[in-house]
C-alpha cells in the first residue's frame, strides 16, 4: 500500500489507530476471543486487560508470551503490507506468524505444558480451511 495518508485498517477498512489495529478491529476481536479461550483467560480484548497480566511478573509468563507474540505478529503483518506490498488474504496468516512462539519457548521453561497446548491450538487455527478471503 505504502500510501501512509490512507488511514484505513488493512484488515477491516475502518479507521486505523494503533488501538484499533491491535484490539478493536473485527479480525483482532476474533483473534483475542480465540486466544482467551485457548489460555482460559477471559476478556483478553483490550490493552488494559492484557497489561494486567504483564504486571504479574513471571506468574503469567506463558500468557504474557502469547499476548506479546500476537501483538508483535499483528504489527509485523501490518508493516509487511504497508511497506513491502504483502497481500492480506485471511486470518490464518496471523495464526501462522503466531507460530513464531515456538522459537520463544527457551525463554520460558516453566508452564511449558500450557504453552505446548496453546501452540497445538494455534497450529490448528493456522491450518483451518478458510471459507472466505479478506480482499
Amino acid at each position: 500500500r505504502q500510501n501512509l495518508n490512507d488511514k484505513t485498517c488493512l484488515f477491516c477498512a475502518d479507521l486505523e489507530t494503533v488501538h484499533h489495529l491491535l484490539f478493536d478491529c473485527s479480525i483482532m476481536q476474533i483473534m483475542w476471543k480465540d486466544i482467551s479461550q485457548m489460555t482460559q483467560k477471559p476478556n483478553l480484548s483490550s490493552f488494559e486487560a492484557v497489561a494486567t497480566y504483564w504486571l504479574s511478573n513471571k506468574k503469567q509468563s506463558v500468557i504474557n508470551m502469547i499476548t506479546s507474540a500476537l501483538l508483535w505478529s499483528t504489527w509485523k503483518m501490518r508493516n509487511d503490507i504497508v511497506f513491502f506490498g504483502h497481500i492480506w488474504m485471511n486470518m490464518q496468516e496471523i495464526w501462522r506468524r503466531l507460530l513464531s512462539l515456538k522459537r520463544w519457548q527457551p525463554l520460558y521453561p516453566k508452564n511449558i505444558q500450557v504453552l505446548d497446548r496453546c501452540l497445538l491450538l494455534i497450529d490448528a487455527k493456522a491450518r483451518e480451511e478458510v471459507p472466505w478471503l479478506c480482499l
